[in-house]
């Protein structure tokens, strides 16, 4: 998207810079130019992407609190224009903190500055799970809640199949995947006393590489990770480790996609 930045337009950052750094050298006027510009785009980007999505959707965008669209201009001017992955996102939480009766949080918008493209695309496969529909995602937000309610010992550690673990181990995924739960890792691991053997059969989903980012997007708040639970049995321990998507996260999630996609989500359920 090619944009036209007027090259008096805000000069607040170099003269910060001149204040604090005086005496202003001509490289750093030049990197001052270069920042106004990249930050200039980077907003213009966001507000045109808005636009888009508006027209595609037919929607009749308000323009939210300024106590809102002041920090957001901030923060999404910060972003990489040529990252279309993240100015999708902040495009979509414009559009949806601009359409009428919606309130978007506004620590939404810290949040999403402070995420990665790459911390964005694995909250996004978490959210979107193995499933990749609309429906999963749903059954993500509304089952990890009853969390509480999964029988371990009687409905899940019961799977496991002495003499065929790794097979049992799969089986458990699959069940917890289907009951919308995101699993990053599950074990099984026996000791025989008697004859000193020790065994073990782990599986990692896709998920447990990106442990790191994980990490991060629980500090966020997004999710809760990770959620141990460790149960004798069989002579052995079952161990699994969840990722659990918390109602910020879930709320995070719909507010920078495409309001369609939690609409879809909730005919699923109706």
């Amino acid at each position: 998207m090619d944009i036209d930045v007027d090259a008096d337009a805000s000069r607040t950052i170099v003269d910060a810079l001149r204040d604090t750094l005086s005496p202003l050298t001509e490289a750093l006027g030049a990197v001052g130019d270069q920042i106004r510009v990249y930050r200039t785009r980077a907003a213009l980007r966001a507000i045109g992407d808005t636009a888009k999505i508006a027209e595609q959707n037919n929607l009749r965008l308000k323009a939210p609190p300024l106590n809102f669209l002041i920090p957001y201009l901030e923060e999404a001017s910060l972003a990489d224009e040529t990252d279309d992955s993240l100015m999708d996102r902040w495009a979509n939480l414009l559009a949806n903190a601009s359409t009428d009766g919606k309130q978007v949080p506004r620590n939404f918008i810290d949040i999403l500055g402070r995420l990665s493209s790459a911390d964005a695309e694995a909250f996004d496969a978490l959210m979107r799970g193995p499933r990749h529909g609309a429906s999963h995602v749903r059954l993500i937000v509304e089952r990890q809640y009853m969390l509480g309610m999964i029988d371990i010992e009687n409905e899940i550690a019961p799977l496991i199949r002495v003499g065929d673990e790794a097979s049992s181990l799969q089986r458990i995924i699959s069940e917890l995947e289907d009951r919308g739960q995101i699993v990053t890792y599950v074990g099984f691991h026996s000791y025989d006393h008697d004859g000193g053997q020790y065994d073990e059969w782990v599986l990692h989903p896709a998920f447990e590489e990106d442990d790191i980012r994980l990490h991060t997007l629980a500090s966020l708040g997004l999710i809760t990770y990770p959620v141990q639970i460790k149960r004798p049995y069989e002579g052995g321990n079952f161990t699994m480790h969840l990722a659990v998507v918390t109602r910020l996260g879930a709320e995070f999630f719909f507010d920078t996609h495409d309001a369609k996609l939690r609409e879809e989500g909730s005919k699923d359920f109706e």
